[in-house]
């Protein structure tokens, strides 16, 4: 007796290998009940070696009568009753009875029925981004958290192994590249604010510009690089737990090998229906990147204390002239003084990323207690710097906001906001920045210190700063908002004419982190901006290396085989077929339990690195108008 199994299928097909099926039921407890019937194992037909996700299926057909009708397994939720499929004591399936695949074929007093169970990935779809309480993930997470959020809402627990062989530059080849890579959550609530990208929108979105895969087999997800199975069939894949921390590394040799019976292959053509065709190389690919501006860039725009010590997003300098924090509170109390020193600098916020032709919002609010007249200066310094500056500031070229707030100077001086004997308890104060001073090359970095409230009628009140809200600007070329870019891929010599489809991706590298599309190093601070294939010397961004490696994949006609081989292969395979040159990738697949038949449409990978006389990369800023590309040549 096992606790929720309530049928369990069992039987040996014709070269004796066994296989079995459970049915569980969740809360069945009792007996389990042997019956008859067989499974198939399938995975879904893809067209491009690259597209990410492989999902697995299984079809149970079951011998039913008058007394087992099996009616108890039909239901219309979803997620409801678990099914396992091992071949030869191992697990080689674990998902769902999927409800829309129940079929029912009646003879006589004896009927088949019939069922299809998923490995869950098809939900994905339509699932929310969001935590096991429903809510939207929001800031920075690793991309291995972010793959384990999404694929937990497929229901089913599994490891999680991943093979990518790309790194950022100054990153150690062989890390799991995951683990090393932050994305912004708010990046997957698309532009309306209200609508969450689904799960299988959040894997394509990482996987897609590694050129990575995403399968099932039995307890484990696998990811890997199609294109590593060019010239090397060991992968060596970090493993993870349930949680997404990578604990080890598992080497799998997946070289398997088809040939005919009469040369001896364990694995061999059967039932004469193989054939080849031939599918054409890509000439032409474009990828299109949508930045997507941060709706903040301070995150903590309310000056939250979790301690009631220290405020996130900011640096308290001096604790002179202000009110202790609260637990729990928000908002930064200063005590308002009427003599020298007043130039006390107590708070700054911490810096945020200005990248060329940027600018910036800022909105701040105070309110104000025990006011009694007069006019108060709130003096603060607003300052951009070559380097993140720390008080006292140092180092590094410093620029300041001047008092007109339309141009950057060298002089040190606060600008003071004056407010006069109208005063209420709530006032705002906002403006746009100027761009970056010329004297900045490459980032700047952007601090705002407020120095203690200034009241010159000899009145003494508090002056709180409940908020600093720091919005971007989109960047401008020639005056012209730019809201992303394009990368192109053409071929050169003997161009094809098959353009693919432009390809939209929500992530990618920049050189400052305004945008939800950025993607982070380690620190969580720096942006990625180039990366290197392991064992390839070179320095590329993300897209053009997922782009060429698109080209390369498919930069000849490629051979497609059709056809049925006696005997198992795991759709985990990189395939040599006897005679024929080339490698294969399973590109569709159905496994005939009882028959120990496989029928497999395989497609020629290619992995030869294409000189760069022969391909053309443009990058092109993106003003709004995606072209499909044409082929020059």
């Amino acid at each position: 007796m096992a606790d929720g199994i309530k049928y369990k299928i069992e039987y040996y097909d014709i070269v004796n290998i066994k296989h079995r099926c459970h049915i569980i039921i969740d809360g069945y407890i009792g007996e389990e009940i042997f019956i008859q019937g067989s499974v198939r194992l399938d995975y879904g037909a893809v067209e491009n070696p690259l597209d990410v996700i492989r999902s697995q299926g299984l079809r149970v057909d079951l011998e039913a009568n008058s007394e087992l009708t099996f009616e108890d397994l039909y239901s219309e939720k979803e997620k409801s009753i678990e099914i396992h499929y091992f071949r030869d004591e191992e697990l080689y399936f674990k998902g769902w009875l999927n409800p829309e695949g129940w079929y029912e074929d009646f003879v006589n007093s004896d009927w088949i029925v019939s069922f299809d169970c998923v490995d869950g990935l098809g939900y994905l779809s339509s699932y929310s981004f969001v935590d096991e309480n429903g809510i939207p993930i929001t800031g920075k997470i690793t991309q291995a958290q972010a793959l384990f959020k999404a694929l937990a809402r497929t229901g089913i627990s599994k490891n999680m192994n991943v093979s990518i062989g790309i790194y950022y530059t100054g990153l150690t080849a062989g890390v799991p590249i995951l683990d090393y890579v932050y994305v912004v959550g708010d990046r997957y609530i698309k532009d309306d604010a209200k609508t969450i990208m689904s799960c299988e929108e959040v894997i394509l979105d990482i996987l897609e510009p590694y050129g990575a895969i995403l399968t099932s087999f039995g307890d484990n997800w696998y990811i890997y690089k199609p294109n590593e199975l060019y010239s090397n069939s060991t992968v060596v894949f970090n493993k993870y737990t349930l949680e997404g921390v990578a604990y080890q590394s598992v080497a799998l040799n997946l070289l398997k090998t088809i040939g005919s019976d009469i040369e001896g292959y364990e694995i061999r053509h059967c039932n004469q229906n193989q054939k080849f065709k031939i599918e054409a190389s890509i000439g032409a690919y474009r990828i299109s990147y949508k930045y997507g501006l941060l709706d903040k860039l301070l995150q903590n725009s309310d000056l939250y204390s979790a301690d009631g010590v220290s405020i996130d997003g900011f640096q308290i300098v001096n604790y002179e002239n202000v009110e202790p924090l609260e637990i729990g509170g928000y908002g930064f109390t200063f005590k308002c003084v009427t003599t020298q020193p007043f130039s006390v600098q107590n708070i700054r916020s911490k810096f945020v990323e200005i990248d060329d032709d940027v600018t910036v919002n800022v909105k701040m609010e105070f309110s104000t207690q025990d006011y009694d007249g007069g006019v108060v200066y709130y003096p603060m310094y607003i300052l951009i710097s070559d380097v993140p500056q720390q008080a006292p500031f140092s180092g590094g070229d410093v620029y300041y906001l001047q008092d007109d707030f339309t141009s950057w100077g060298a002089a040190n001086v606060p600008t003071d906001q004056i407010f006069g004997s109208g005063i209420t308890d709530k006032i705002a104060f906002e403006f746009t920045t100027p761009v970056k001073p010329a004297g900045i090359t490459g980032i700047g970095y952007l601090h705002i210190a407020f120095r203690t409230p200034i009241q010159n009628n000899g009145y003494r009140y508090l002056v709180t700063l409940d908020s600093l809200l720091i919005t971007p600007n989109q960047k401008l070329a020639n005056d012209t908002p730019v809201i992303g870019e394009f990368h192109t891929f053409q071929r050169k010599d003997n161009p094809s004419s098959k353009i693919q489809d432009i390809k939209q991706v929500a992530t990618g590298d920049n050189t400052a982190g305004v945008y939800k599309g950025t993607i982070y190093k380690s620190d969580q601070t720096t942006p990625t901006f180039s990366w290197y294939r392991k064992g390839i010397a070179e320095s590329k961004k993300l897209l053009r290396i997922m782009g060429e490696e698109t080209m390369r994949i498919s930069q000849l006609p490629t051979r497609v085989y059709s056809g049925d081989v006696f005997g198992y292969i795991e759709f985990l395979s990189i395939v040599e077929i006897a005679n024929v040159s080339g490698r294969f990738l399973i590109m569709q697949y159905s496994y005939d339990t009882k028959n120990n038949v496989t029928s497999l449409v395989m497609r020629q990978i290619l992995g030869a690195e294409i000189p760069e006389e022969d391909l053309e990369y443009d990058f092109e800023n993106d003003y709004g108008n995606t072209v499909k590309p044409t082929i020059k040549g």
